[in-house]
């Protein structure tokens, strides 16, 4: 880790300082100049300066600098060994050429000045057209940018040509219930994402609506309880943070989805997903007709489910709150029933 550098402000003397300091870095890999209030051409061309000579730095920050300017741009453009950026401004043109290096990208907000927020719907179209060309960034932060309800379609379609992004940080923005679809169509088209946050925006827990709502986004996108196939087509790799803990509640499920889509096996986030839609959302699947499209290998695993008594005898435990054991055995009945009646000669031969 190199220097955090602070209180440098500005004038001519905090200049020299900073011009002194950097001379004197050789070899430093990471430099921290946070919230400094660098915004002066002379601060900004001594960084840039320094960008275009260091061959090390992979580490960089100037979150709550006002930096603009082409200069440094051109900078940041020929810093090909940076894999580390953070700064608080507009979407920087250097990403047009970024360098294949750069894995983690912060352009969040002013936390302590919210109506700063720089990128909101003109920024979300260029940082969608960044997506689209498949950097190799893997994290990236866009927190604190009054990003509206409309960005979130933008960033869907971006979402569906990427495939390196692991996690995208969308927290304390302006979307509302009126983006869920726009986060079912991008959870539903890309398997690469591993989080998504959206701590601190207005998605509301809807409890009439299949279309708006927290409830709404889980359903249709990480647990489409439509039918048992549905289930096991749902997003199983992206972990979605949403809300405090005064927002939980067996609706919306946000914290059993949280700890489902944390473990390391696909399967064993499917059973645990049809054990969360047999008992919570959708009694349709007790019906004989919700498996006529279910493929046959996806029976065994609902026939284990049937063997381990879901939801009894521990399994469940360390996922769901509350197991439900007064409902196992009659819903397990119900179930078996309908295993029973499935009119496949396979399964005979499976029980």
């Amino acid at each position: 880790m190199g220097p955090i550098v602070e209180n440098i402000g500005g004038g001519e003397r905090s200049v020299a300082a900073l011009s002194a300091l950097l001379t004197g870095c050789k070899g430093l890999t990471s430099l921290i100049l946070d919230d400094n209030g660098i915004d002066c051409e002379e601060g900004i061309s001594v960084i840039s300066k320094f960008l275009k000579n260091n061959k090390t730095l992979t580490e960089f920050s100037l979150g709550g600098n006002d930096i603009k300017g082409k200069i440094f741009d051109q900078a940041m453009q020929k810093s090909t060994e940076l894999c580390q950026i953070r700064m608080t401004m507009a979407v920087p043109s250097f990403l047009k050429n970024s360098n294949a290096n750069l894995i983690s990208l912060d352009l969040s907000g002013d936390a302590s000045n919210w109506e700063r927020g720089n990128i909101r719907t003109p920024g979300a179209k260029l940082i969608a057209k960044y997506l689209k060309g498949n950097p190799a960034v893997t994290e990236l932060n866009l927190s604190w940018n009054r990003l509206p309800s409309a960005a979130a379609k933008v960033l869907a379609n971006a979402m569906k040509k990427n495939t390196n992004l692991e996690h995208l940080n969308l927290s304390y923005n302006s979307f509302s219930d009126k983006s869920v679809d726009g986060f079912v169509e991008l959870l539903r088209n890309n398997s690469t994402l591993l989080s998504l946050n959206l701590t601190g925006n207005n998605i509301k827990v809807d409890k009439q609506s299949d279309k708006t709502g927290r409830a709404a986004l889980l359903k249709n996108a990480i647990l489409d309880t439509t039918s048992l196939q549905t289930i096991a087509d749902s997003n199983h790799s992206c972990q979605v943070i949403m809300g405090d803990r005064k927002f939980r509640n067996d609706l919306t499920h946000e914290y059993e989805m949280k700890s489902i889509n944390s473990l390391d096996s696909e399967g064993m986030k499917i059973r645990y997903k049809v054990v969360l839609a047999l008992f919570s959302y959708n009694k349709d699947l007790f019906h004989p007709r919700s498996f006529d499209e279910v493929p046959l290998e996806l029976m065994p695993r609902l026939l284990e489910l049937v063997q381990q008594e879901i939801g009894f005898n521990g399994f469940g435990k360390g996922v769901f709150d509350k197991v439900r054991k007064m409902k196992s055995t009659r819903e397990l009945r119900r179930l078996y029933q309908v295993v029973t009646e499935w009119n496949t000669p396979l399964l005979v031969m499976v029980s």
